[in-house]
């Protein structure tokens, strides 16, 4: 079930976006950009001001949070995070195509996204293209983004 977020739902949230960077990210990226990446779940009242200002949508599965995603009204994709236990089931899609809803409803030319390595191939298969790849650096530990764009 795909639903609205709520800000009752910032504790789920975090959870999963702590718990899937710690799990699913940890192939692609080291224990420095895992501890700074994760960190980022501390922060309430980001996560609040987020889910009140963004198209913020969680999906459910019964009473779990298996996964959420947020676009702003230019476009641009800020979260997109399954829950380990749910990848490739087809959740990451169905918020994608939400959004991808949400766009043509505000009748946007396109839709972008700063992309991790784990995420590259899944945004590609969904006609993002990369735009730019850029160095973004937290305390002094370097990661990688590519921004990924769909044009419509």
């Amino acid at each position: 079930m795909i639903k609205i977020a709520q800000r009752s739902d910032v504790d789920a949230i975090r959870q999963l976006f702590q718990e899937t960077i710690e799990s699913v990210n940890r192939n692609d990226y080291n224990p420095d950009q895992i501890k700074i990446w994760s960190a980022g779940a501390q922060r309430i009242e980001n996560w609040q001001k987020k889910i009140t200002e963004q198209y913020f949508l969680l999906s459910k599965d019964k009473n779990t949070v298996n996964g959420f995603a947020s676009m702003d009204v230019n476009g641009y994709i800020d979260f997109m995070y399954i829950h380990k236990n749910y990848q490739n089931q087809g959740i990451a899609t169905l918020l994608l195509q939400a959004l991808e809803s949400k766009a043509s409803e505000l009748h946007l030319e396109k839709m972008w996204a700063n992309v991790s390595i784990t995420a590259r191939p899944f945004f590609q298969k969904r006609g993002f293209i990369i735009t730019d790849i850029h160095i973004k650096w937290i305390q002094e530990v370097a990661f990688e983004n590519a921004v990924m764009t769909k044009f419509s």
